[in-house]
């Protein structure tokens, strides 16, 4: 690498940073609720992070009963940092990052305002090798902008049906 290519990359590095705390100071917060089996998405505003008793009683608006029971099933947690967990064993894998940063457990996409002809799918796929024998619970702690005057999403997908759900995002949400 020459001293041109490594001048471009900190200023890459240093600008992605810039937009990252940008993010930071105007992040607002929302918790999506979401039934696969029957695509019913639920999404309210908040001004903190999700709780455990409000996640419980967003859940129960889908027409389910939960109790905290719920959280005591198997348990993974994955981040760029730890991708791979042992037992139960979980792993995730990440398709065309602009960024992936495991010191700072930071994973970044930033997709051209239009996606024209040249796609590139961005994304996570997550496997578990436990598979739950009730109703279960998925988290996911995610990050978005979109682009002004435009709606970003982000997909989930379970990989053993065509059922999918798409929760949509703002430039402020």
């Amino acid at each position: 690498m020459n001293a041109q290519e490594i001048d471009e990359a900190v200023r890459e590095e240093s600008s992605r940073r810039r937009w990252l705390d940008e993010l930071t100071e105007t992040q607002s917060w929302a918790h999506h609720v979401a039934d696969l089996d029957n695509g019913q998405i639920l999404t309210t505003a908040l001004d903190r992070p999700v709780t455990p008793l409000s996640r419980m009683g967003r859940l129960s608006q889908l027409g389910h009963t939960f109790d905290t029971s719920i959280f005591d099933g198997p348990s993974y947690v994955l981040t760029p940092r730890r991708p791979i967990q042992t037992s139960p064993a979980a792993s995730f894998s990440v398709a065309h990052p602009d960024a992936y940063n495991a010191t700072e457990n930071l994973i970044v996409w930033n997709p051209p305002r239009e996606l024209g002809t040249n796609f590139v799918p961005r994304g996570m796929r997550f496997i578990f090798a436990v598979s739950p024998d009730r109703r279960s619970v998925v988290s996911l702690a995610l990050t978005g902008k979109a682009f002004q005057g435009m709606v970003g999403h982000v997909t989930v997908r379970p990989a053993d049906t065509s059922t999918f759900l798409r929760i949509p995002f703002t430039e402020s949400s």
